[in-house]
C-alpha cells in the first residue's frame, strides 16, 4: 500500500474510534451551537521536497460534538538563496468531531476542497543574494481536488483559546503537512 492509502486508512480508523466511543450526555442549550473563528500559522513542508511557512483562517460551526469548518490556508516556500519559489492554496470544507475535557478542546476532521499549486521559476536575474537584474519568472499553476485533514488541541478560556493544530492536504499534485499555532475566538 502506498502513503496516501495508508494515511486514509489511519484517518478512517481514528474517526471510527471517535464515533463508537461517543456517550449520550446532557449538554446545556448554550453549549450546543457556537460559531468560532480560528487563525492558523505554522511551518511545514511537502511530502517530496520543499519546506515553508503557512497561514490561514477558518470559520467553524459547532453543534454538540460535531463541527463544520470552512478554511483557506496559504503555504509558501522560505528561501533566501534560490529565486525560484512556490505558493500553495488550500480552500476546504471539513466535518469533524470535537471533544472537551475541562478547558481543553480536542478536534479532528476531514473533508474535501480545492487545492492550487503555483510554481514560479526564475529564468534570468538574481535572487536576494545574487547579482543581476530583476528576475524574470515563468509561472506554472495547477489545480486539483484535495482531501484535507486537521487535528488540534486547544486550551479554551471563555472566548479565546490557544493551541496547536496539524493541517494536511492529500492530493495528486503536492501533498503537504503543516504544524502550527492556532488562536481560536468563540462568538
Amino acid at each position: 500500500m502506498n502513503f496516501k492509502t495508508n494515511s486514509m486508512v489511519i484517518i478512517f480508523l481514528c474517526f471510527a474510534e471517535l464515533g463508537f466511543t461517543q456517550k449520550k450526555q446532557f449538554i446545556p442549550i448554550e453549549e450546543n451551537n457556537k460559531f468560532s473563528a480560528v487563525l492558523i500559522s505554522g511551518f511545514g513542508g511537502f511530502i517530496k521536497g520543499e519546506g515553508g511557512v503557512g497561514a490561514g483562517l477558518a470559520v467553524q460551526y459547532k453543534q454538540r460534538e460535531h463541527f463544520f469548518e470552512l478554511h483557506v490556508i496559504g503555504f509558501s516556500e522560505l528561501s533566501l538563496f534560490n529565486s525560484d519559489y512556490y505558493l500553495a492554496t488550500d480552500v476546504a470544507a471539513i466535518y469533524g468531531i470535537s471533544k472537551r475535557k475541562n478547558k481543553w478542546i480536542y478536534m479532528a476532521g476531514t473533508g474535501i476542497g480545492y487545492y492550487a499549486y503555483t510554481f514560479n521559476e526564475n529564468i534570468g536575474g538574481g535572487g536576494l543574494f545574487s547579482s543581476g537584474t530583476s528576475p524574470n519568472y515563468i509561472k506554472s499553476t495547477q489545480a486539483a481536488v484535495g482531501f484535507p485533514f486537521m487535528a488540534s488541541i486547544i486550551r479554551q478560556r471563555k472566548k479565546l483559546g490557544l493551541g496547536l493544530q496539524i493541517n494536511a492536504n492529500f492530493n495528486t499534485l503536492k501533498t503537504y503537512g503543516m504544524l502550527g499555532v492556532c488562536i481560536k475566538y468563540q462568538f
